[in-house]
């Protein structure tokens, strides 16, 4: 048996930091071409649409939440300093200009 480097990452780790991450991304793009793939809607589908939306909004909630600062503004989740680049990354996507985390609008707001 060839014995590893000390330096080398362990390969037990990295496959399964690969099975956690193709996971994740199978979930994630599952949504994704589900809803790619529709045309038209029936009513269940847009039941459905509206559980991942929530579920979804949720998740994302919940990882903003997970990195707030904790004491002596270090994130509770990373330990690193606050911001982490996972709360700053969040931030980037959910306040892009074109993106579609814009606050809805309501009719009141179009007449002022």
């Amino acid at each position: 048996m060839t014995q590893m480097q000390i330096d080398s990452p362990n390969p037990v780790l990295v496959a399964s930091q690969d099975y956690v991450r193709n996971l994740l991304l199978e979930r994630v793009e599952a949504v994704e071409y589900w809803v790619e793939d529709r045309t038209t809607w029936v009513e269940s589908e847009v039941e459905v649409l509206r559980a991942l939306v929530i579920e979804f909004s949720q998740t994302v909630r919940d990882m903003i939440v997970a990195h707030t600062t904790g004491d002596e503004d270090h994130t509770d989740t990373c330990g690193g300093e606050w911001p982490c680049p996972t709360v700053t990354r969040l931030f980037l996507m959910i306040t892009k200009p074109d993106g579609q985390f814009t606050p809805a609008r309501s009719d009141a707001d179009d007449q002022s």
